[in-house]
């Protein structure tokens, strides 16, 4: 309810995720509904009525102005779930078992690169591409001196390095 709180003041945690859904460019709910359930698909708000309460699919129009604006995490948790065992709805579901399929079989080759990203941080891509002196060493997390999550000059955070690669054959 207040996640983040700091002086009696909490931060909204599913309007976060919402806003992070949107800023990692994330396709609306009704694309991860099509993918997910073919043949059967969604591209109107009747199309809704077998997944969802009314109440909620009266909420979703009141709040979009249409069913392919509908944000992917309010429209998973709106689904009722995919069965009687199910807590998640099918599009939940159907993200969920590709995570962890993707996760247990390895689907890539190795790269002469691997080394190299692997060392590359989230936070120092901020300071290469968005020229910051300094930032936090998780961007995920506020910055905090108690939590090692302080803030750092971005010299100490291992730059990109693929001088081992000229020589690499791909």
């Amino acid at each position: 309810q207040q996640l983040f709180k700091t002086k009696n003041v909490g931060t909204d945690g599913l309007a976060l995720d919402i806003q992070r859904g949107r800023d990692h460019g994330l396709s609306p709910y009704t694309k991860y509904y099509n993918l997910c359930n073919a043949p059967r698909s969604i591209n109107s708000w009747s199309d809704l009525s077998p997944l969802m309460t009314p109440e909620d699919i009266a909420t979703l129009q009141s709040a979009y102005s249409s069913v392919h604006d509908i944000d992917l995490i309010i429209g998973s948790l709106a689904e009722k779930p995919a069965n009687q065992e199910a807590t998640v709805g099918p599009t939940l579901a159907c993200i969920i078992k590709d995570q962890i399929a993707n996760s247990l079989t390895p689907t890539h080759k190795q790269h002469p690169a691997d080394d190299a990203v692997a060392n590359y941080s989230p936070a120092r891509f901020l300071c290469d591409t968005a020229q910051l002196k300094q930032v936090q060493r998780d961007i995920f997390r506020l910055p905090s001196e108690t939590t090692n999550n302080q803030i750092v000059p971005c010299s100490q955070l291992p730059a990109l390095d693929l001088s081992g690669l000229r020589d690499a054959k791909v």
